[in-house]
């Protein structure tokens, strides 16, 4: 049995789906699904249950996952301690982003700018759950939303749901709604993570009506452009606006109610578990969101 089997059977068993998983692991998915059949075959037992073209960890799999991680974790915090020991002002990042990327596109420039040494790793994701395996990360960025009970985090800011009508649309040209105005519009949801549904949904029901959803969509791209031909309104996240704004056929919106946003979090792992680029990275992130470096914050800001 080899790491590489373990480390793509986590990443496998925390997607459920071997077409996310490849392009994490920026490997071909019958060279992955090879893998995880040859790992099946030396413990003697599935531990997938195959449905059509999908995958679901069945019992066997999800003890074998538990200590797959652990297995996983412990050489991770290992080879984190003996790299930081050789780390002088260079070294490497790894950031898992749950949220919009662009959210962070100003602190981490200005992070990379002052440290050109060090290689920072982006790993943008859908979605956090239980199984995602956060130690694989120095820091994670996420919404508070309760999915991922291991992470705790400080909040860092609040990202609202943003609204786009298509341009030649009546309510286009007011430039702001209140939410009961649209409760009859066909609506595309976004339906690529589990949060930004819930969010569209949530937003509909705080103004008193339910969506009357005509897509669904993964692709923002494909959202956009429904939108833009007139077929159905949506919601996007705050941090995707420039995505649909270039498109001139499509209008943003902004919504008159008081809405609640979303918390976003920034968690970390344990201090004895960071390198020491890590901890500048942590500590610059606490100065440039204005948090103060107490040890209130330092015991909360942590992934295990």
């Amino acid at each position: 049995m080899e790491l590489t089997q373990l480390r793509y059977f986590v990443q496998v068993a925390e997607a459920q789906s071997l077409s996310q998983a490849s392009q994490v692991l920026h490997v071909s998915q019958p060279a992955l699904s090879k893998t995880i059949h040859k790992l099946e075959e030396e413990l003697n037992t599935p531990l997938f249950d195959r449905i059509g073209n999908r995958i679901f960890l069945n019992e066997k799999g999800k003890i074998f996952l538990t200590g797959a991680q652990k297995v996983l974790n412990h050489l991770y915090a290992t080879t984190t301690i003996v790299t930081g020991l050789s780390e002088q002002n260079f070294g490497k990042l790894s950031i898992g982003v749950f949220v919009s990327h662009s959210l962070i596109l100003e602190p981490l420039k200005l992070f990379a700018e002052s440290n050109p040494k060090v290689q920072i790793s982006i790993n943008c994701q859908n979605e956090l759950s239980e199984n995602t395996d956060v130690s694989a990360f120095d820091m994670i960025i996420c919404p508070d939303n309760g999915a991922a009970p291991q992470c705790n985090g400080i909040p860092i800011l609040e990202e609202k749901m943003a609204l786009f009508l298509p341009a030649d649309h009546p309510l286009a040209s007011r430039g702001s709604v209140r939410l009961h105005e649209i409760k009859e519009e066909p609506f595309i949801l976004l339906n690529s993570t589990k949060r930004v549904y819930d969010a569209t949904i949530r937003l509909c029901q705080q103004a008193g009506f339910m969506p009357h959803i005509r897509f669904t969509t993964t692709s923002t791209i494909s959202q956009k452009q429904l939108i833009a031909e007139g077929m159905a309104i949506g919601f996007a996240p705050e941090g995707n606006v420039s995505e649909y704004l270039t498109d001139s056929r499509v209008k943003l919106v902004n919504i008159e109610d008081i809405i609640k946003s979303q918390t976003i979090l920034m968690c970390c792992k344990k201090n004895a578990h960071l390198s020491e680029i890590a901890k500048s990275f942590r500590n610059f992130m606490f100065e440039y969101f204005d948090i103060p470096l107490n040890n209130e914050h330092l015991q909360t800001f942590e992934t295990s």
